[in-house]
């Protein structure tokens, strides 16, 4: 069984100070098996996709891992044009990483792309969500 959360393509606009925003577009699969007769089950990621835009769209920074397409496997980053000047090899490189989660992902933004939360207790909610 799959299940597929925040679809990609729609993005989500979020402010960084009271005039300016950023969007971040989130998508993942999941896969879901049962494990034996006890109704116990498994979720395991079977691919995502963060990006985080400026507010006219440009993508600045992208984690992706999607195995067996475009012929890359690992998780890796894009950062692209819309960080700012970029040597030419940014736009086509998949810089490596470990797996990102959600979690990790906004805590980034709100921590480095001062993106204010909505609520008093996301570091809780985020806790809870890893």
């Amino acid at each position: 069984m799959y299940f597929v959360a925040a679809p990609g393509g729609r993005d989500i606009r979020v402010p960084t100070t009271p005039s300016e925003h950023v969007r971040l577009q989130l998508e993942w699969m999941f896969r879901i098996d049962a494990l034996g007769e006890a109704r116990q089950w498994e979720a395991r990621i079977e691919k995502y996709g963060y990006q985080l835009l400026t507010d006219e769209g440009a993508e600045m920074l992208a984690y992706h891992f999607h195995p067996g397409e475009l012929g890359f496997d690992p998780p890796h980053l894009h950062v692209s044009s819309g960080a700012g000047s970029l040597r030419a090899e940014f736009h086509r490189a998949h810089l490596p990483t470990g797996t990102v989660s959600v979690e990790d992902f906004l805590s980034l933004v709100i921590r480095d792309f001062r993106v204010r939360p909505q609520r008093a207790d996301y570091r809780a909610v985020l806790a809870v969500m890893d």
